[in-house]
């Protein structure tokens, strides 16, 4: 069982100590006693370290509770009684034994004043003024500091860098070691879970890092069998490594469970006593928003070289889309015959391609993905499925595990390919439109310039609900709109200011629509947004509501004026003068949004709540706001509103 620290007796004066505790327990309620943190300590039994000292040891170690000190009394901190639910999701919920009200940035200790020998031969509580040696405690780095040690800074416009084991054990900030498993360090880590079951493989998805601190195997009879058993449970429900915290149950990693993971081939990590489990979470969940943020941007800055591209002609954007992907792309024309290859070696046969693409047919509009010959690949059709214009397949290491850019980019140089076979305009209109939605105008007037396809000076955004909104939509497209957003409860469509509502009537059947302002291609977000919020508003007897017309829009001119422009630029100025401004704005933004619900917002901000509440932390400190109040929270909302903030 590694090294355990020395164990002793208890001797009469832990005794005392228990019957003391037991006196001031009588006459209180037991919801009192539990309100107050308070369990009843447990039967006295002996051990193997009292076959040698004659004295008695209590079957669950005993320690001072957080807030109990002034009392005199003790607390147990092993899992509560099973007719207590309430109290075991409590204590599940804290990792390592941490107590309450510590902190995120400090390991919680076992008090010095613990009762000695109560974890039982061979395990060893913590000996009464025993020295242990503190490293410094962990800070976390934040945007916008000098360096990020361990070589964490965001990758470029290259390859796609996963959060991975060697990532995590090269941030110095958080000081892990390896023990076991150097070989699996360059697996990628999608979650970090936190777990002191003997069993917790029902709670994993895959590619987890788990932590514990082994509270679980000081309740094990057979210890190496249990530790065997559990790394087993690990590798089959596909767990990547295991970060071992130490302190307060071991000093050092326990014989078994290095001996277990070795055996299962899992990696193993040591946890400092300085590191706190949270951190750890922190710094996967900050890695991973990192680079879903570097991903997306790669994937804008792709999409406009294929609209370069796309100038030269179909060879050109073939042959751009595969060096991007670092694979092969194949156009098939209607017939299932080859068109064009980039590279012209490159692919599967004719044959295996036309059976791809016929079997891309049948899928329908979607996207097919295979694996041929140990690479995937995927099949696009192009054009309605009334009118099929080919299918372009492209094959690459990265479509299989590919980032989160490839399928808008594949996409759009499938858009491309449309539009360049002739009689693509209203495919066209489409991907233009989608990506005036992401607010990427550039890439936009470069995929309308390749047609010839002008942009509209303005547009007015058209938001449909109801039942029959895509047919809706549908026609609208037809009558020469541009399909900015299709979803499964509202599609929104771009007309042109001169569509009249009269017009618009006879299209909805049995639909409602909300009609934005009259806006310019780079506002087209505004737009949209107003077409969103108009279309709320809908209802029986009122079939269309224009943003114009709406208690919204008054608020709009309200805070257009000076006075709200000067307004928000002193509250959020020293916001927006931090490296990080822009950062710390969206998440403020997105907050806002979720009508300060905490999960919600980090889910659209992409990252983890915690880190979600460290950004809201540094706007009320820059700003000097007090998020608790209510009137403070409404004087960032209508910050947020005005001007360039918005």
């Amino acid at each position: 069982m590694g090294a355990p620290r020395p164990a002793r007796g208890r001797g009469t004066g832990g005794l005392r100590a228990v019957q003391s505790a037991r006196r001031a327990r009588r006459g209180r309620p037991r919801r009192a006693r539990r309100r107050a943190g308070l369990a009843a300590p447990g039967p006295l039994r002996r051990d193997a370290g009292a076959a040698r000292t004659g004295r008695a040891a209590p079957s669950r170690p005993l320690v001072r509770a957080p807030g109990a000190a002034a009392r005199g009394r003790l607390a147990r901190v092993d899992r509560p009684c099973r007719n207590r639910p309430r109290a075991r999701r409590r204590l599940r919920s804290r990792p390592c034994g941490r107590a309450p009200g510590r902190g995120s940035d400090q390991r919680d200790r076992l008090d010095s004043a613990a009762v000695p020998g109560a974890g039982g031969a061979g395990h060893g509580g913590r000996v009464r003024g025993q020295a242990t040696a503190r490293a410094p405690p962990y800070r976390p780095v934040r945007q916008g500091d000098a360096a990020r040690p361990g070589g964490l800074s965001p990758a470029g416009d290259g390859e796609a860098m996963a959060v991975t084991i060697r990532r995590l054990v090269a941030d110095a900030r958080l000081g892990l070691r390896v023990v076991f498993g150097h070989e699996g360090l360059d697996q990628p880590v999608r979650w970090v879970v936190v777990s002191e079951l003997p069993d917790p493989a029902p709670w994993l998805d895959g590619a987890e890092l788990l932590l514990t601190s082994g509270m679980w195997l000081r309740e094990e009879g057979d210890p190496r069998r249990a530790a065997e058993a559990w790394a087993g449970r690990l590798v089959e429900a596909g767990a990547r490594a295991v970060g071992f915290g130490l302190d307060p149950w071991f000093a050092q990693i326990p014989a078994e469970i290095v001996n277990a993971t070795r055996r299962w081939r899992l990696t193993l990590i040591e946890v400092p006593a300085r590191t706190p489990f949270v951190a750890i979470d922190r710094a996967v969940a900050d890695l991973n928003a990192a680079e879903a943020r570097r991903e997306a941007e790669q994937g804008r800055r792709v999409q406009q070289r294929l609209a370069e591209a796309g100038r030269s002609g179909r060879q050109a954007v073939a042959e751009r889309l595969a060096r991007e992907l670092h694979g092969w792309a194949v156009l098939l024309d209607a017939g299932h015959q080859v068109a064009l290859r980039a590279p012209a070696d490159a692919g599967p046969d004719d044959g295996v391609l036309a059976a791809l693409a016929r079997r891309g047919d049948q899928a329908g509009r979607h996207a097919l993905h295979e694996e041929i010959d140990g690479v995937s690949v995927a099949a696009v059709p192009l054009g309605m499925a009334r009118e099929r214009r080919g299918t372009l397949c492209v094959g690459s290491p990265t479509v299989g595990h590919r980032p989160m850019w490839s399928a808008g980019v594949i996409g759009t140089a499938a858009a491309l390919l449309t539009v360049l076979d002739r009689g693509g305009e209203r495919e066209l209109r489409g991907v233009v439109a989608e990506l005036l939605a992401e607010g990427d105008l550039r890439s936009a007037e470069r995929v309308a310039g390749v047609a010839d396809v002008p942009l509209p000076t303005r547009f007015v955004a058209v938001a449909l609900t109801g039942q029959g909104h895509r047919r809706t939509a549908t026609r609208l497209v037809a009558a020469g709109g541009w399909p900015a957003v299709e979803q499964a409860a509202e599609s929104v469509v771009l007309v042109t200011p001169g569509f009249s509502e009269e017009r618009l009537l006879a299209l909805l059947e049995d639909g409602r629509a909300g009609l934005s302002t009259g806006r310019a291609p780079e506002q087209a977000v505004t737009a949209i947004r107003e077409a969103r919020q108009a279309a709320q508003l809908t209802g029986p007897g009122r079939m269309v509501v224009r943003y114009a017309d709406t208690p919204a829009m008054e608020l709009d001119r309200l805070l257009a004026s000076p006075a709200a422009v000067r307004f928000a630029e002193a509250l959020l100025a020293p916001v927006t003068e931090v490296p990080d401004g822009d950062v710390l704005i969206a998440a403020a933004r997105h907050w806002v949004a979720a009508n300060h619900h905490w999960d919600p917002a980090a889910t659209a901000a992409g990252v983890h709540r915690e880190t979600l509440r460290a950004r809201l932390r540094r706007v009320a400190a820059l700003s000097g706001l007090d998020l608790d109040q209510s009137a403070d929270r409404l004087a960032l909302a209508l910050a947020l509103a005005v001007g360039r903030f918005r």
